[in-house]
């Protein structure tokens, strides 16, 4: 039996083989490689997406601790405020109470006894230092203006009296009567002016 090979065919089918080889080849590759980088992708996804919820777990921890100091620090300073709204309103009204003292105190024969007047002033002054610290800056600096102006009102009304008795009609009478009336007056404003500002804060601490 003879063996023939018939080399056209031959050149023909090798190249054809080789082609059909290397193109199986590159198939089985290219599957086999997206098969292993889909599997990177599914684990790379599946711990992005543990430490995402780690965070998120951390987040929301944190989140939940910050939001309950916040809330003590408000109870701390609601309550904080409740007691200094308390105190600020004793203190107000122990001045304004002692201010209502001396106004009335101006308005008497006793304004002229300096012992008196050094006593009423004094009084005035020591409420207002134990308690300006929980008295509004401007409602102190009122409560300071009337202080003076009530010792000169009450000077003023001493002077005016003793000059009366000795000279009614002479012109350092008119002077002291004249300068008396202008600070009770300012002394009367004042009071007014400290009584709406201390309802005012009063009215806002209830």
């Amino acid at each position: 039996m003879n063996f023939t090979v018939d080399w056209g065919t031959l050149v023909v089918s090798v190249p054809v083989m080789i082609a059909t080889c290397f193109g199986t080849i590159k198939f089985i590759g290219k599957a086999m490689s997206k098969e292993y980088f889909d599997k990177r992708l599914a684990s790379y996804t599946l711990e992005l997406q543990k430490d995402l919820e780690n965070h998120r777990s951390t987040l929301e921890k944190d989140r939940n601790e910050y939001i309950k100091r916040l809330e003590e620090e408000i109870d701390k300073n609601k309550k904080f405020r409740e007691k200094y709204t308390e105190i600020s309103f004793t203190a107000i009204q122990a001045v304004r109470e002692e201010i209502r003292i001396c106004n009335k105190f101006s308005q008497t024969k006793d304004a002229t006894s300096d012992e008196l007047l050094y006593k009423k002033q004094k009084d005035l002054i020591e409420v207002l230092d134990s308690n300006r610290v929980y008295i509004p800056e401007y409602l102190v600096t009122l409560v300071e203006r009337f202080i003076k102006i009530f010792y000169d009102t009450c000077t003023s009304y001493s002077a005016f009296t003793y000059e009366y008795k000795e000279n009614p009609n002479s012109k350092n009478t008119e002077k002291f009567y004249a300068i008396n009336r202008e600070y009770s007056t300012e002394l009367k404003s004042l009071h007014e002016e400290i009584e709406k500002h201390a309802r005012k804060e009063l009215a806002g601490a209830a």
